[in-house]
């Protein structure tokens, strides 16, 4: 089912493997990269999840301690800008953040070249699921210069903590 209507029918195996195929993410891709666009004053060219004491080979938990890493590239050197991060889960922007919280020097101006900067997820907070992610550059009042929609798609799990939520009711309420 897709939106209330009926995407794929016939036996379930067929049919999973159907959806399995024509999936457009791959939530075991942890690494992401774009080339440098000369034509832009500043560009995205990668995002990494990165998981504290993992390789990518293994799945990542909800008790993970868990970074962004995201690659840019300036042109020239770059006043008043910033890069965003949204995270996103079931199509609900769950929050964004920009760099310049940690590091508001980078505002003032950024330098020209290859530069990575990372965002710590919040920990304990997200819940298995799958989650989404924009990145983007730019400059307040003036607008956006790159931006890259589902930069990139990756899985939580709950593999860890004891899967039996317990339900608690109070006098009769």
């Amino acid at each position: 089912l897709e939106n209330g209507s009926v995407k794929y029918a016939g036996e379930i195996g067929d049919v999973v493997e159907q959806y399995i195929s024509l999936s457009d993410c791959d939530l075991s891709m942890r690494k992401r990269t774009w080339d440098v666009n000369e034509n832009l004053p500043a560009c995205i060219t990668g995002i990494e999840i990165l998981v504290e004491g993992k390789n990518d080979m293994q799945m990542i938990d909800m008790t993970d301690k868990i970074r962004i890493g995201v690659d840019y590239f300036v042109k020239d050197d770059l006043v008043g800008s910033n890069l965003s991060f949204v995270l996103i889960k079931d199509g609900v922007w769950l929050f964004m953040t920009w760099d310049i919280d940690d590091n508001p020097e980078l505002f003032v101006c950024r330098r020209s070249g290859h530069h990575r900067t990372e965002f710590c997820m919040p920990y304990g907070v997200l819940k298995p699921g799958i989650y989404d992610t924009i990145i983007a550059i730019g400059q307040p009042k003036k607008g956006g210069i790159d931006r890259k929609e589902s930069a990139l798609q990756f899985e939580i799990n709950n593999v860890l903590t004891e899967g039996s939520y317990k339900s608690f009711t109070r006098n009769g309420i």
